[in-house]
């Protein structure tokens, strides 16, 4: 039986370790890494769940604004309301925009899900030109 010398079970231990380590950094690098794409995919998605809000809100703030303005009539504050309504207009246009062709902020894009396309050309909404219909009423209205 030969005896194993400190210094190769030193060695053979450290080595352990090493392996320990090593496998331990992948790991955590390969955690880190999964986490931060997770991250950036979450942050896509609460963007567009915002521009949707958004959508909701001031769709329903042009037509809050649009009795304002139809009830005003040569009342003092009828260009306030108009310029109000061209803002919310070319606030919502770009919205849309947004949620249509998937460009987001910082030039980031997304891919719109089949079912969000349904919903948007498809024979059921409709809602890309609903939308278009909307914006469009709501400024021809503001420029009679």
């Amino acid at each position: 039986m030969t005896a194993i010398s400190n210094t190769d079970r030193k060695r053979y231990l450290t080595r352990q370790y090493m392996v320990a380590i090593l496998v331990m950094a992948i790991l955590s690098s390969i955690t880190l890494i999964s986490f931060l794409y997770v991250l950036h995919q979450q942050e896509d998605y609460a963007y567009i769940i915002n521009i949707s809000g958004r959508q909701r809100m001031l769709s329903q703030r042009t037509t809050l604004q649009m009795y304002k303005f139809m009830e005003c009539e040569n009342c003092l504050k009828m260009e306030e309301i108009r310029k109000v309504l061209l803002n919310d207009i070319s606030l919502m246009q770009s919205s849309h925009e947004s949620l249509v062709s998937g460009r987001l902020k910082d030039q980031k894009s997304f891919t719109p899900s089949k079912a969000i396309h349904d919903m948007y050309y498809g024979d059921g909404l409709g809602v890309d030109s609903l939308v278009k219909d909307h914006l469009n009423n709501i400024h021809a209205l503001t420029e009679a």
